[in-house]
């Protein structure tokens, strides 16, 4: 019993040796750029502070019920990240895209079409952003766009995702009654 007693602690402190508790401390203190620590900084000295991202989804597929290029894309999903590298947190906000917005939305009056809708052709989402800040409140230093090829190369990087389909189902087209698609119940 003596000798599995010993074996059993010359394992556990031999596997505790292993363990670098740097890497599982806390952060260090970002409020000055300069870390006053002998370990780098988990935080980026750019982080320190409050940022305000804007994250949009683009969405300029060709096919589909409404036709889009990469000129006049929606912007199917709208994010507003705040990262604040004192409190070394990160809050999300999504906006709904259907969210009404009135003639600046385009003919849909949707929040998603500011963007493909912009007066200013140049800056697309300088639109969208001052209608975020006015409408909102929600100041914006930045942005991040990230389109439909980049949302699958993301996914395929991670291994893809499954999907559990709970049902079987058909998709008709409204005026033909042809079927369009099918999802069959399974993985």
């Amino acid at each position: 019993l003596l000798v599995l007693a010993a074996l059993a602690g010359g394992a556990y402190l031999y596997v505790d040796s292993l363990i670098d508790r740097s890497d599982l401390g806390s952060f260090d203190d970002v409020s000055s750029p300069v870390s006053t620590s002998a370990e780098p900084s988990i935080v980026p000295p750019d982080f320190a502070g409050v940022r305000n991202l804007l994250v949009l989804g683009l969405d300029y597929e060709a096919e589909g019920p409404v036709a889009r290029d990469e000129k006049h894309p929606n912007t199917d999903m709208i994010l507003y990240v705040r990262l604040d590298g004192n409190a070394h947190s990160m809050t999300m906000l999504q906006i709904p895209r259907d969210t009404l917005v009135g003639e600046i939305g385009g003919s849909a009056g949707k929040i998603n079409g500011i963007f493909a809708n912009s007066a200013d052709k140049e800056n697309r989402v300088n639109t969208l952003a001052q209608y975020i800040t006015k409408v909102f409140g929600l100041p914006i230093d930045d942005y991040v766009t990230i389109d439909m090829d980049a949302l699958t190369e993301m996914v395929d990087a991670f291994g893809g995702v499954e999907v559990y389909v709970p049902q079987n189902m058909r998709y008709y087209n409204e005026k033909t009654g042809a079927l369009e698609g099918e999802l069959l119940q399974g993985w």
